[in-house]
């Protein structure tokens, strides 16, 4: 009998269902991440704490998650 790939072994979270006019925030995102322990809260607070740009036209260095926000 052919297994398949090896599963992950972390206990999975359970998120409910969003509704489909629910907006996605960044806030939300990190909020998941920390729970299901894909990343630390200290980490989730760096990414809401940093500069992910301004409205002017500078170009500064953007953030790496920036682009899922």
């Amino acid at each position: 009998m052919a297994s398949g790939p090896p599963r992950d072994k972390r206990p999975q979270t359970k998120v409910p269902q969003a509704p489909a006019s629910a907006t996605l925030t960044l806030r939300g995102i990190c909020t998941v991440l920390v729970s299901s322990g894909d990343i630390l809260q200290t980490e989730g607070e760096r990414v809401l704490s940093a500069n992910l740009g301004s409205a002017g036209g500078d170009t500064a260095t953007r953030h790496p998650l920036e682009l899922v926000a």
